[in-house]
């Protein structure tokens, strides 16, 4: 096949004359003149294709920000405006949630190759959410710190422990799903007794119970057969080795 020497793009030998911007086809193995661009190079194709997805997550997470901002300050003039003191009333909750959703998108696109950092920073953009919410509501803090703070202190722990329990494990199959069953089940404990200390008072598993226990036994049971599939092929290679080595 021959090539345009100034687009680079991939036209039919007989050609004379790039049909895009009209210059003249240099064919694979002829010699070019001096100061004519070769080929583009692979590693300068893969380098340009990278830089072209964090270009367009950039350009989305500007577009994403433009697209909150403009109804967050609206939100904010008209409260300011139909208001007689021109206080915030209304308008700080959605306005909470608005900045919410503008940093749970915002590390997930500039954070891509920091899985840490996005679980953190999504952590903490819930954590000052939730203590907005509980402060606007009257100006104290009520369900925060007996309520909110401990469900996000244990999710998050949980969650990332499964994580990173997922991303150690040398073969990944159905123990991931085991891991995540087991993640699950500590989920409803730790929220079953957060419920119960601050409706009643006291720790107590009531519902937690018919839910933790048959996502324990379903994970064990994926454990099992991850592990037995395992064993299963290790012995075939071995097998197949020792085969090997007869012949």
């Amino acid at each position: 096949m021959a090539y345009c020497i100034n687009c680079g793009v991939e036209v039919d030998s007989a050609v004379v004359n790039c049909p895009l911007c009209l210059s003249s086809i240099h064919k694979k193995g002829e010699p070019i003149d001096e100061g004519v661009q070769d080929y583009p190079q692979e590693e300068e194709t893969l380098l340009e294709t990278k830089m072209d997805k964090k270009q367009k997550r950039l350009v989305a997470w500007e577009i994403v920000s433009v697209s909150l901002a403009v109804p967050f300050l609206i939100v904010m003039i008209i409260n300011i405006a139909i208001d007689h003191n021109a206080r915030l009333v209304w308008a700080k909750f959605p306005m909470a949630a608005l900045f919410l959703a503008w940093a749970l998108v915002t590390f997930p696109l500039l954070l891509t190759d920091r899985p840490i950092l996005i679980v953190a920073g999504e952590v903490l953009s819930l954590m000052v959410f939730l203590t907005l919410i509980d402060f606007f509501d009257n100006w104290k803090f009520d369900w925060l710190y007996k309520l909110a703070l401990p469900i996000i202190g244990f999710t998050s722990i949980i969650v990332s422990l499964v994580v990173l329990i997922s991303m150690k494990s040398k073969k990944k199959g159905f123990n991931t799903a085991a891991y995540v069953m087991f993640g699950i089940a500590l989920l409803n404990l730790g929220l079953d007794l957060t419920i119960a200390s601050f409706l009643a008072g006291q720790l107590v598993l009531a519902w937690s119970l018919y839910v933790a226990i048959p996502l324990t036994l379903v994970g064990g049971f994926l454990l099992y057969v991850h592990y037995r599939i395992a064993r299963v092929v290790d012995l075939q290679k071995v097998a197949g080795i020792k085969k090997r080595f007869r012949i």
